[in-house]
């Protein structure tokens, strides 16, 4: 990882840490990616109410 990415992993870390004690930043990367995912794959992806715009290109 660069230092960048690493850098702003630890800083949101310890940011969410102050409201939520038992915050991961690899289980919240986990379930952004997870919703991701639904949504690139998914046939209808405003099917999803986290999804807000236009239909995604074929290439996705």
């Amino acid at each position: 990882m660069s230092i960048g990415v690493l850098g702003a992993k630890t800083r949101m870390t310890a940011k969410l840490r102050r409201y939520d004690p038992s915050f991961s930043y690899d289980y919240f990367e986990g379930k952004a990616l997870s919703l991701l995912r639904m949504i690139v794959y998914a046939d209808n992806p405003s099917e999803y109410i986290q999804y807000e715009g236009t239909e995604l290109p074929a290439s996705f």
